[in-house]
């Protein structure tokens, strides 16, 4: 009876503590970014409950201006190879003296280079080929929005949100986007911005700080991108004039010249407003990032588009406004005419 009295004893103040931390962490406003899986996927798509807090991520990444943090430290090992020089798997194959940071990397050598093994997409029309399935499934997702059976998927559980995932790591990092915690600091002098993904940071030093850009060199072009992403969408779409984004939604077939501008269009059907203003408890929430934008510049009362017509000079926070502005006024294009 003792053993058992003492067991219970402690299962109970272990109980205690967890609703204490769980009540400690709520009240500091964190927010839900991780989630507990529910009970398996449902047509290959793992879908994750919006309830759970974000648990801590003990383990950080010793190397200079690294965010890296992990709640386990096999993948804090794993991660720091990155940094390191140290390539511990090496090809057996002979004559081959390459080396890797990780097996997965090894694995796509071997396939690509020794065994010719190459993943090709079987989309009419598509020939591209790909060192690895992973990279064959990433491109049908996203490219073709083909959803394979065989893969497990996971899918956003936040309201209204029809986001999937090949990985759980970019399902995490799209909940980001869904979260207001903004845990990436740019550590340049005198510069306090913050953002909710590594991506959007490393972007902002490479503008703001780095000066760094991508050049279109096309037909003297010379048009400079942030990215190599954006500089590969922009030769597609205005250079190469290729449409290949097509919506699948049932009776729409509408065809775009960017993922972007297809992932906008599909807010239209789904009803998915992800931008939310936090204003003064404003709250409003938005389609597109630009909506969003304009939406802060009437908070912040600041007026950039202004109107050229004669002896007009009004000012305008967004340039729909201005737009309106003039299709009514100027040109006499009210709906009521």
């Amino acid at each position: 009876m003792f053993f058992l009295s003492n067991s219970r004893l402690l299962i109970g103040r272990e109980r205690r503590r967890g609703r204490e931390r769980r009540a400690q962490l709520m009240s500091n406003g964190i927010l839900m970014i991780t989630r507990k899986l529910q009970s398996g996927p449902i047509n290959g798509i793992v879908h994750r409950s919006p309830h759970t807090l974000v648990m801590d991520k003990k383990y950080h990444c010793f190397w200079p201006k690294c965010d890296y943090k992990t709640k386990f430290k096999p993948h804090l090992r794993s991660h720091q190879l990155i940094h390191s020089n140290n390539r511990p798997f090496k090809c057996n194959f002979n004559n081959c003296d390459k080396s890797f940071k990780s097996e997965v990397e090894l694995s796509i050598h071997n396939n690509h280079v020794h065994l010719n093994i190459t993943f090709m997409c079987d989309f009419s029309e598509c020939d591209k080929v790909f060192k690895s399935k992973q990279m064959l499934i990433r491109h049908k997702f996203t490219v073709h929005s083909y959803i394979d059976k065989n893969h497990k998927y996971f899918q956003c559980f936040w309201p209204k949100c029809q986001f999937k995932a090949i990985t759980k790591s970019m399902l995490k990092t799209h909940e980001l986007n869904h979260s207001k915690i903004k845990q990436f600091k740019c550590d340049f002098n005198d510069c306090n911005k913050q953002y909710k993904q590594k991506s959007k940071l490393d972007r902002h030093k490479n503008i703001t700080h780095l000066y760094k850009k991508v050049v279109c060199d096309l037909n003297d072009c010379y048009k400079t991108f942030t990215t190599k992403s954006s500089l590969s969408e922009h030769i597609n779409s205005v250079h190469l004039n290729e449409r290949k984004f097509k919506c699948d939604e049932q009776n729409c077939g509408k065809i775009f010249k960017s993922k972007s501008n297809l992932l906008q269009h599909k807010r239209l059907h789904s009803g998915e407003k992800p931008f939310e203003c936090d204003f003064n408890g404003c709250n409003k929430s938005f389609a597109k990032k630009t909506q969003l934008k304009d939406h802060m510049n009437r908070h912040l009362k600041i007026k950039k588009f202004k109107c050229h017509f004669g002896d007009c000079h009004k000012e305008y926070a967004a340039k729909v406004d201005l737009k309106k502005h003039i299709m009514s006024v100027h040109l006499k294009m009210n709906k009521t005419n």
